[in-house]
């Protein structure tokens, strides 16, 4: 069965031995499942942006600043497990795989729907990063060419996005950026919502893919779709979470900042602490995702430059390309 085979995925073994290890999974429990897991990412999301505005003022950060920073940070943590854990079992492959993928998806669908909803303006701090997150996509093709990412490799990228995070604060800092509200949360309040709507997210994440994957069982979908949507996607419902609610909330910068923050954690902290601790073999990717995972990176600069803003209609072209590419890559 999908729910039992999907244990080989570090991230979702932990919720799986604890939910599936003691319960029977009957039909009911599946789409009991994906409603706990849509209430689950609902509040995580509202909460972790709660938590991470408060942060971000008592810091003097401004919201576009908040998201590349902070809030990427925190819905980056199903990333970090999936590939760290793969690392740890040798799973090279897997580790990579799901470190590209996931920036695909940011962009694909993540920005896609976001922008679907209401067109996003790009800020200049967002911009510089936009080439920064072209840069670290070309580094992890060279680095991934030769199927092996070392630990050295692994260093670089981490000092990489470091480097870009330093030069964001520099630049936001210059241009005097700033959320001028008063923060009304202490700073412990504010960590503690923080940490509440990162578990949140992730007990939300564990519950939507074991619904997802008890309904594609269900369906009798081929494992190959499972693999390619219902996994894939199960990492980056955190961003699409804290993206659409912070849209929601008007929170336009605070919205296009995590996505453009955690495709720079997902190369530097994900993949390069992966490579730190162990050595990544066989992590041969194909020609065609990363020509799409640099591609779409490319492509969102060229609209930041001109006309400066993504239009709606950018959106809906985003999420037609991920569909396009899923098709070419069941087909290869």
């Amino acid at each position: 069965m999908y729910y039992e085979r999907i244990i080989d995925y570090p991230f979702v073994a932990v919720g799986i031995r604890l939910i599936a290890g003691s319960l029977v999974f009957t039909p009911h429990m599946i789409y009991l499942a994906l409603l706990a897991g849509c209430l689950f990412l609902y509040k995580g999301g509202d909460w972790l942006l709660d938590g991470m505005l408060g942060i971000g003022q008592r810091l003097n950060m401004s919201k576009a600043m908040v998201g590349l920073i902070l809030v990427s940070l925190g819905t980056s943590a199903p990333e970090l497990f999936v590939s760290v854990g793969s690392a740890l079992q040798k799973h090279g492959g897997m580790a990579a795989g799901n470190v590209v993928g996931s920036n695909i998806i940011n962009i694909a669908i993540v920005l896609g729907l976001t922008v679907c909803i209401v067109s996003l303006s790009i800020e200049r701090v967002l911009q510089h990063q936009l080439l920064a997150v072209i840069a670290l996509s070309l580094c992890t093709v060279a680095v991934t060419f030769d199927g092996q990412v070392t630990r050295f490799e692994g260093v670089l990228l981490i000092i990489a996005m470091l480097v870009s995070f330093i030069f964001a604060i520099g630049k936001s800092e210059s241009q005097d950026e700033r959320d001028d509200r008063t923060p009304a949360d202490s700073i412990s309040r504010s960590l503690l919502v923080t940490a509440g709507g990162i578990i949140a997210l992730l007990i939300g994440a564990e519950s939507l893919i074991l619904g997802g994957l008890g309904l594609a069982e269900q369906l009798n979908v081929s494992e190959t779709v499972v693999a390619l949507t219902v996994t894939a996607i199960g990492t980056s419902l955190p961003e699409i979470a804290a993206s659409i609610i912070a849209v929601a909330r008007r929170d336009t910068s605070l919205a296009l900042g995590n996505v453009i923050g955690s495709n720079l954690l997902n190369i530097g902290l994900v993949l390069g602490v992966s490579a730190t601790v162990v050595p990544l073999q066989n992590t041969n990717l194909d020609s065609l995702t990363l020509v799409f995972f640099v591609g779409l990176a490319t492509v969102i600069y060229a609209f930041s430059v001109k006309p400066g803003y993504l239009p709606k209609w950018c959106g809906y072209a985003l999420l037609i390309s991920y569909g396009v590419y899923i098709t070419a890559l069941i087909n290869l």
